[in-house]
């Protein structure tokens, strides 16, 4: 559900037709040489896959989530899986890792899809290039070294929530923190926070692990047309400023502004760990939209909770 953090997405999960989008997902992988020529090859190599331009539109600049998201983020994401069925003792890590990861994959081309019965070259580029690609190249001794020292990358996922009341789901996202060390400048990092949003900035290390992080950048406010481009089609991108609180890289608490055309002016988040109470931690967040109200959710250390929101704040 990473794509339905777009401030204009129809986050009611319960609703959105899920046997359309699976038949349209396969029948796209299945006929992949087709879903590609009729989308057009020049526009598969400029758009998918050579960085010939920033405008993200149908037909260019979607390269820019395919290497970053897709191969660079997620191909982080595989080898962690492969890490944690390894360390539990299963059979075969790399492959029950990588599985995990691309059926976590498959169905978030199926919302990407969002009931387009054409075909659909996405997640043919997506799941067929860059995942196996990310594969690959996360499971390279060499790239595993450079980003185990001086350099690291983890996810910062958001905190969904469900809302009975609206019946939609909030907060959710899935975000990927990128650090390493600034030329002359000890326990200062330079910091870039992509996704569907994104932030640029610095981080200082304040002792037993902790970082402190301050952050510029956007926030995509209107759901793509098609894809999972960060600003495609009918979308359009916004600044925000954002603080960001870690441990050995486990995100803590957030704090984030948007401006006054955001979905969001504010919104917090606190993670699973901060707050205890008799022995059992729960995570919390809540935003103030722009256009009034508040909204908020509890979460747990399963990674989905509960959310409600005032009527204003209401999709």
């Amino acid at each position: 559900f990473d794509v339905l953090s777009g401030s204009r997405a129809d986050r009611h999960i319960l609703e959105r037709p899920y046997g359309v989008d699976a038949r349209n997902v396969l029948r796209s992988l299945v006929n992949a040489p087709r879903a590609l020529s009729e989308y057009g090859w020049g526009n598969v190599i400029r758009a998918e896959i050579v960085p010939t331009s920033f405008t993200r539109t149908r037909t260019s600049g979607k390269w820019i989530s395919n290497y970053q998201l897709h191969m660079f983020g997620s191909g982080m994401v595989s080898h962690r899986m492969t890490d944690w069925y390894d360390v539990h003792g299963y059979a075969h890590p790399a492959l029950l890792g990588q599985a995990t990861t691309m059926a976590g994959h498959l169905l978030n081309e199926m919302t990407e899809n969002n009931g387009q019965t054409a075909l659909n070259e996405d997640p043919v580029i997506d799941l067929m290039l860059f995942d196996v690609a990310g594969f690959v190249l996360w499971h390279q001794h060499w790239m595993q070294r450079l980003f185990s020292d001086r350099y690291s990358l983890t996810n910062w996922p958001g905190q969904p929530s469900y809302d009975p009341v609206s019946r939609t789901l909030e907060n959710a996202g899935q975000y990927f923190v990128l650090r390493g060390p600034l030329p002359a400048v000890q326990s200062w990092d330079f910091f870039y926070l992509f996704g569907m949003s994104g932030s640029v900035g610095v981080s200082k290390t304040i002792g037993g692990g902790r970082a402190l992080s301050l952050g510029g950048g956007y926030d995509v406010v209107r759901h793509p047309a098609q894809g999972d481009s960060v600003a495609g089609s009918g979308s359009e991108v916004l600044p925000k400023a954002a603080l960001y609180f870690d441990r050995n890289g486990s995100l803590l608490w957030s704090l984030q502004y948007g401006n006054r055309t955001a979905a969001n002016r504010w919104t917090v988040n606190v993670y699973p760990g901060v707050f205890r109470i008799h022995g059992v931690t729960t995570g919390a967040w809540m935003q103030l939209p722009n256009r009034g109200g508040v909204r908020g959710g509890v979460i747990s250390t399963w990674g989905v909770g509960a959310g409600m929101a005032s009527a204003t704040a209401r999709p």
